[in-house]
């Protein structure tokens, strides 16, 4: 028996973008074992995976990689977690995974799981309705993409975890100046017409994807962003850092359960996250923060097995 079911649903918030997506997408569904058996409804947690992966990641055959259904029948059988469907929508995109955000250039990525995707599963699933039965969490840019939706959707999820997230502070520009220097020349090709953007590699991608937002030109295909000096582009996108961000959200942020970790061996990203987290807590937002033992991929699996049963608590707990 599979680890999971198969949910395909329309996706119209994506329509018009300047980067033409399949509004037809798909997301991977765990179920609870009852489920089916018993007349019962269940809490959900939606699941958002990091730049340049995949839904069929956190169901790997791998023992020492995330699967929820392996993940959850220990969790159940401990009794640390309740049953909870769990559903991981696949968010590739032109440029290999969305930003998770909504813009007129790469498309309303959030309305499409707030909206889209969530009319779905509640259409197709036996699910316990409101936000107080809902969660959201995800690893890397997944995690960008859950604060992100904390910040706009404040009144959709009950709490949010945000596994390692990436873009925190606009003192991280170091890495966005690198990617910069490497791949620069590449895209100024590929916007004058002279390299296909099929040879551009996922870190062109993952820089194109911050730019983007940042300078967006709608009317410049097939990048559509403005390509300047390092300097300017450096600043712009350093103005998106959620350090930057998120004052004017912290209202929204204060509404719903946050809580975040990170790996010792994260050592550029750590300060930080621990920066930014000291920046909330002053603000009055209440963020629980997670510690663990390992880097940015390495300990993901083991990882779940105090992520999932944080959100069972939160949702059994909802108010």
């Amino acid at each position: 028996m599979s680890d999971y079911t198969i949910l395909d649903f329309s996706a119209p918030s994506l329509k018009g973008a300047c980067l033409v997506e399949s509004l037809q997408r798909q997301a991977l569904v765990y179920l609870p074992p009852s489920y089916g058996k018993a007349d019962k409804k269940y809490p959900v947690v939606y699941w958002l995976h990091g730049f340049g992966g995949l839904a069929k990641g956190w169901f790997s055959a791998q023992p020492d990689e995330p699967n929820f259904g392996r993940i959850m029948d220990s969790l159940l059988a401990q009794q640390r977690c309740q049953e909870m469907i769990i559903v991981v929508p696949d968010n590739s995109s032109v440029f290999t995974t969305c930003a998770y955000v909504n813009n007129s250039v790469q498309g309303h990525w959030l309305d499409m799981l707030a909206i889209d995707l969530v009319t779905a599963v509640e259409r197709e699933y036996d699910c316990l309705p409101g936000p107080q039965h809902r969660a959201i969490a995800g690893h890397s840019s997944g995690a960008d993409g859950v604060l992100n939706m904390l910040m706009h959707k404040p009144s959709l999820f009950q709490c949010g975890f945000a596994m390692s997230p990436a873009n925190l502070h606009h003192e991280m520009m170091p890495f966005w100046q690198d990617l910069l220097t490497q791949h620069l020349s590449q895209l100024r090709l590929t916007a004058a017409g002279e390299l296909a953007t099929e040879q551009l590699d996922i870190w062109a991608h993952i820089l194109l994807a911050k730019l983007q937002q940042a300078c967006p030109a709608p009317q410049q295909p097939p990048l559509f962003c403005q390509l300047e000096s390092q300097n300017q582009l450096l600043s712009a996108m350093a103005s998106l850092s959620l350090d930057i961000v998120s004052p004017n959200y912290y209202e929204s942020l204060k509404q719903t359960r946050i809580a975040i970790d990170m790996g010792t061996e994260e050592a550029k990203v750590m300060p930080y996250c621990l920066r930014l987290i000291a920046q909330w807590q002053s603000a009055g937002i209440k963020v629980n923060f997670t510690e663990f033992p390992g880097g940015h991929v390495d300990h993901i699996a083991k990882s779940l097995h105090y992520v999932l049963p944080w959100l069972s608590q939160q949702l059994d707990n909802a108010s």
